[in-house]
């Protein structure tokens, strides 16, 4: 209080300090390639389908310029529809982002939907903690390398081309 003494809460600043200032310094950097999955109830699809080519979106302190982000859009779609990048390294805001960090992401294009029926199905995708649990809870998660295979799979090669997108 006596450092800050118009703040309401000092404690706040300090919390975003450490998050943001300090906290950046025990991030491991790594060079392998990262993909996630964001999973959107229908009230926030119009963010994905506005105009605008980058969004503000939720995501994970994780997140690396250059990840892939795969889309999933709740009922009443049940699907992963689109593929996003992201753009910049995730800031933290203590009071608006679900986890606590927000990220820019670009769009890069829609895909034909993947369906969870089809998910859950399938036997590649059905090992997928993310389809067993139906995508309960997930707001953002890292991709396993054998799902973003699986995935790729599913992609037409005119998009897998278009993209450079290349199996891990």
């Amino acid at each position: 209080r006596i450092a800050w003494p118009d703040q309401k809460n000092p404690w706040a600043e300090l919390t975003y300090f450490l998050y943001q200032s300090l906290g950046n310094l025990f991030l491991q950097k790594s060079n392998y390639n990262r993909y996630w999955v964001m999973a959107t109830q229908e009230q926030y699809f119009h963010g994905l389908d506005a105009e605008e080519k980058v969004i503000n979106w939720s995501g994970r302190k994780e997140m690396q310029p250059g990840d892939l982000v795969f889309v999933y859009r709740t009922a009443p779609r049940s699907a992963i529809t689109d593929i996003l990048r992201v753009k910049e390294k995730p800031w933290f805001d203590p009071w608006g982002a679900w986890d606590g960090f927000w990220v820019n992401l670009e769009k890069v294009r829609s895909i034909e939907d993947i369906p969870f029926a089809y998910m859950k199905k399938d036997p590649g995708f059905n090992q997928w903690g993310l389809v067993r649990r139906h995508f309960v809870g997930t707001i953002s998660e890292p991709v396993p390398h054998s799902i973003y295979n699986r995935i790729l799979e599913e992609l037409s090669p005119a998009i897998k081309q278009e993209l450079d997108l290349e199996p891990e």
